[in-house]
């Protein structure tokens, strides 16, 4: 939806061959692209305190296992996309 956005606001309504034109594509992709980023990091974050939770609760530090989930789950997901 946000390609959407960034293509019709730079064809029609401001052209990207312009200096206005390019701001005006450079602010709207920061802004489309912005939750993207956050939910990312947040995602990361969270699996290094999944990680840390079981340490406390088992006594072992399962990073392999954790991460090793993690890119079977990105990997499903992309076959699912």
């Amino acid at each position: 939806m946000a390609d959407i956005l960034c293509f019709v606001v730079g064809i029609w309504i401001v052209p990207y061959n312009t200096v206005a034109g390019a701001v005006t594509y450079i602010i709207l992709r920061f802004f489309t692209n912005l939750p993207i980023g956050i939910i990312t990091v947040l995602t990361i974050a969270m699996f290094f305190d999944v990680v840390d939770d079981l340490e406390m609760k088992t006594g072992k530090r399962l990073e392999g296992t954790v991460f090793s989930f993690r890119s079977l789950c990105s990997f499903c997901g992309g076959a699912f996309y």
